[in-house]
């Protein structure tokens, strides 16, 4: 990700949950790695250009935390969450206009945060 180029740096997103969806638990070796990266992808991405981005950043957060489970993930899942709120501020400036894409983008990792805080059963998140 070593590239200037923001439509890069989205596929790239795309492709490393794809990975990260696939693997499951062969993940946590990747993990210390790539989340940080993700993190900070989702901090810098305050501006309107910034949203699909960001967006497959979360997708992709999302995705991670699914594969790696919530052992692993736990100590990240409220800074995401925190960083989640400082996306949605910076995307939407009134609430009328909530972009769909940035609907579309929360519903995986907060039906992911549902399945580590209640233990609901997998076949919710299909």
């Amino acid at each position: 990700m070593q590239n200037d180029n923001q439509m890069v740096h989205e596929e790239a997103l795309i492709a490393l949950g794809a990975i990260a969806d696939l693997s499951k638990e062969h993940f946590h070796k990747y993990y210390d790695f790539v989340m940080p990266y993700l993190k900070a992808l989702l901090v810098n991405a305050n501006d309107k250009s910034d949203e699909a981005l960001g967006c497959n950043a979360l997708q992709c957060i999302s995705s991670v935390g699914m594969a790696v489970g919530k052992e692993k993930f736990r100590d990240d899942i409220k800074q995401v969450m925190d960083l989640l709120k400082l996306f949605q501020e910076s995307q939407v400036k009134d609430f009328d206009t909530i972009p769909q894409i940035l609907v579309v983008c929360v519903n995986p990792l907060i039906l992911g945060v549902q399945n580590f805080f209640f233990g609901l059963p997998s076949q919710y998140f299909s």
